[in-house]
């Protein structure tokens, strides 16, 4: 039992875990502006990380980077934008470790557009989560441009890998289970066979003793009485033996 517990152990470390790095923007960023980011902790999400805007190609920064440090619970950290979008939603926030390039992040939020400020500000909402090792599926509430200003929200499907691991996972501890179940039935069953089945000693005495050896009868037949008459079986007479030619 200890290779399908450890099997098991395996596969459930590879099965994709929830690292829940939150990083929202309360309003629509703007160009030259500070902007209030807010930092929701989880026990998963690293003790340091850079964090950073992008454009989509990944090629020009629309913020100068900044080091989150001792990241221990919530916080609000304030953010400046150098750049204005001006092809729609061409900006990208990234979050990655200090020893990894940008390119090697480990999440990433919805694409979003930076405003240059000349325009009505309107409330826009960023939802950042992990992209390595999720689960969980991906919610960003992004807010178009209304005299209301009220938010939308759109919830991402749940990934393709999330599901396999799952079933591959399931199935994998089933069979485990089932195995488990069969060998306590059969190591039963065996152990009421021992009990029932002759002992060892006594088909060692049934071999010694061996058949019984066939004799002929020399002895007379005992006399039998019938209706007052005494009667007495003729001996048996073995065969003549042939003589030879």
């Amino acid at each position: 039992m200890s290779f399908p517990f450890f099997l098991l152990c395996t596969i459930t470390a590879l099965i994709p875990l929830v690292l829940s790095l939150n990083i929202t923007l309360e309003s629509a960023p703007e160009a030259s502006q500070s902007t209030r980011i807010l930092l929701r902790h989880d026990h998963d999400d690293p003790f340091e990380f850079n964090l950073g805007a992008f454009t989509v190609d990944g090629y020009l920064e629309a913020t100068a980077n900044q080091v989150v440090a001792a990241f221990i619970a919530d916080r609000i950290v304030n953010m400046t934008f150098n750049y204005s979008s001006s092809f729609g939603k061409e900006c990208i926030l990234l979050a990655w470790i200090p020893q990894a390039k940008p390119h090697n992040k480990f999440a990433q939020s919805e694409p979003f557009s930076v405003t240059s400020g000349r325009s009505s500000p309107t409330s826009e909402s960023t939802t950042l989560v992990s992209t390595v090792r999720s689960t969980s599926p991906t919610t960003s509430s992004l807010t178009s441009p209304s005299d209301s200003g009220t938010a939308q929200s759109t919830t991402k499907a749940i990934p393709t890998e999330a599901v396999v691991g799952v079933v591959i996972g399931s199935f994998v501890l089933l069979s485990i289970v089932s195995g488990a179940v069969f060998i306590i039935l059969w190591r039963r069953r065996n152990r009421k066979l021992k009990e029932s089945a002759p002992s060892r000693a006594f088909w060692r005495y049934l071999d010694r003793k061996g058949p019984p050896i066939s004799r002929p009868v020399r002895e007379p037949l005992p006399v039998y009485t019938a209706q007052g008459r005494t009667f007495q079986r003729p001996a048996v007479r073995p065969p003549p033996s042939r003589l030879p030619d």
